[in-house]
């Protein structure tokens, strides 16, 4: 009786060892888990965040190409009007000229008929 009094406590101190054991390996299997886990969520947020940072270059560079597209727009108006004031401006001074001209030649035609 006194050796198998001695042996039970042995044998419970194994037993309680071997269950610690167990539960530390089942700690540190969930916390693997969870930090899996939390590495798929962290990649996932890291991949929309890097998503948005790509819509929002794209929205960037497409109002930076429309701003410089109107002012390219605004600069071919204004050359436009420029060019169709200048043509105005010829235009002008050729009539200017052809009036000039008549009269001139009424002037001499006057004055060689008197």
């Amino acid at each position: 009786i006194a050796r198998g009094q001695i042996q039970r406590p042995k044998y419970q101190l194994e037993l309680s060892q071997k269950t610690k054991a167990v539960t530390r390996l089942q700690g540190a299997a969930r916390g693997f888990v969870q930090f899996a886990k939390f590495r798929v969520v962290l990649e996932e947020k890291r991949l929309r965040e890097r998503q948005a940072a790509t819509q929002l270059q794209k929205i960037g560079r497409s109002y930076i190409q429309r701003h410089r597209f109107k002012a390219m727009l605004k600069e071919y108006h204004a050359q436009r009007l420029d060019a169709a004031i200048q043509i105005q401006r010829i235009g002008r001074g050729y009539i200017q000229m052809i009036v000039f001209r008549t009269m001139l030649k009424a002037e001499k035609d006057r004055i060689a008929a008197e």
